[in-house]
């Protein structure tokens, strides 16, 4: 099944109207893009990278920091759905 990309938005304004406020929106439907992908496997790609980085000594496009860095946004995720939506630092 082909990817389709679609160009659609709405655009928003607001004008002061006295005491209140007058909200206009403007929706814009464009182009339609469909890329050609090639139809692979992605665990296989994945590993083939991983056995091509270690054959090569090259690093991996994710490293062992970016699984980290993953961990610790979807634990920060977590821990602020756990506090009502409250910001977590990372």
């Amino acid at each position: 099944m082909p990817i389709k990309i679609y160009d659609k938005r709405a655009d928003t304004s607001e004008v002061a109207k006295g005491l209140s406020t007058e909200y206009k929106i403007k929706l814009h439907s464009g182009d339609i893009y469909a890329p050609q992908l090639e139809n692979k496997e992605p665990l296989l790609e994945e590993l083939n990278h991983f056995f091509n980085c270690i054959k090569d000594n090259k690093k991996p496009l994710t490293d062992l920091e970016n699984g980290l860095r993953v961990v610790q946004v979807l634990e920060a995720c977590q821990n602020s759905i756990r506090n009502n939506g409250k910001w977590i630092k990372i």
